[in-house]
Formats: C-alpha cells, sequence, structure tokens
C-alpha cells in the first residue's frame, strides 16, 4: 500500500473512446501550453471469426483514431506500468484497470506540482487549484496528464501515424 497524503479518488472517464485492447498504438504529441494524445479505438469487424489475429502498426491505414486534447496542460508524464505491472502503480487499489481513461481528485502529483513552483516570486496557487489529474492506461504504458481539462476529437479513418501529424500540425499553428 502506498502512503497519500490526502485519500485519492479515481473517477472513471465515460466520455472518452475506448481504446483498442490489442494495439492501441498511443502517441503523444506536445509542445509547450498544448498537448494531444492520439490512440486507436476500438473497432471490431462484424465478419472477425474470433480467432484470427490482425497485425497493426503505426502505419495501418484506415482505422479509427480518438484524439484527446487537453486544455492548459501543465506537466505529464508516461511510461511504465503497462498491464502486467498496472498492480503496481500507487492508484491500482483505487480501481485503475488497464485499458481505462480516469480523472483523480484529491491528486498528490498535482499537489507536489504546485509544491516545487511555491518557490517562484510569481507562484499563483490558484493556478493549480484548476489542474485536474487524468490517467490513460494502456496495454504496455499508462499516461498521466496535470491539465485544466480536455476535448475529445474522432478521427480517421487513417493510420495512427497519420493522426499524430495531423495533431502535431494543429499544435503548431
Amino acid at each position: 500500500m502506498w502512503p497519500f497524503r490526502r485519500t485519492p479518488r479515481l473517477i472513471e472517464l465515460d466520455d472518452i473512446p475506448e481504446c483498442d485492447f490489442g494495439a492501441p498504438c498511443p502517441m503523444l504529441s506536445a509542445c509547450e501550453g498544448r498537448m494531444s494524445l492520439v490512440y486507436l479505438m476500438q473497432d471490431t469487424d462484424p465478419d472477425w471469426d474470433g480467432e484470427t489475429a490482425r497485425a497493426i502498426d503505426f502505419d495501418t491505414a484506415d482505422l479509427p483514431v480518438a484524439a484527446i486534447r487537453f486544455v492548459r496542460p501543465h506537466a505529464h508524464k508516461a511510461g511504465p506500468p503497462g498491464e502486467e505491472t498496472l498492480s503496481g502503480h500507487p492508484l491500482a487499489s483505487r480501481g485503475l484497470y488497464p485499458c481505462g481513461a480516469f480523472e483523480v481528485r484529491r491528486s498528490d502529483w498535482i499537489d507536489a506540482l504546485r509544491q516545487v513552483d511555491s518557490i517562484r516570486p510569481s507562484h499563483n496557487g490558484e493556478r493549480f487549484r484548476k489542474l485536474r489529474h487524468f490517467i490513460f492506461t494502456f496495454r504496455e504504458s499508462t499516461i498521466e496528464v496535470a491539465a485544466g481539462g480536455y476535448e475529445v476529437a474522432l478521427l480517421g479513418p487513417l493510420s495512427i501515424r497519420e493522426a499524430l501529424q495531423l495533431e502535431a500540425g494543429r499544435l503548431a499553428r
């Protein structure tokens, strides 16, 4: 069990499109003050026989893609844990599960970000009270974002690489 300064509450985000369970291929596009997460959405072929595996990579075309566009992103972290080691995440006992999207209320991470920033002469604690902590779990990785909010955009059908290029171009404008 992990010690928490405050008792966090995990809320499932039901307006986030479900990711592909086999190969979601999540990718981030970020620059200062802008950030998007793109991934393949769950899309079961009605003619699928239930046994044949389809190989998918970053260039596989004509797939449904979701883009989560973060509003006023402040920080993010990406990497482990994946599905097999998710039980080692500090919030696993709070209901975190693979291939899901969540918001953490009473987040120690946001408190830590506020604490780091508090040494600045121009520190504005109000800015941190408006931050929200989001967690996106995938098969091989977890992405956490501290931002003011998010918007969902449905892209495609296209490849995940094309979707990332579209989002990167949008961020650069």
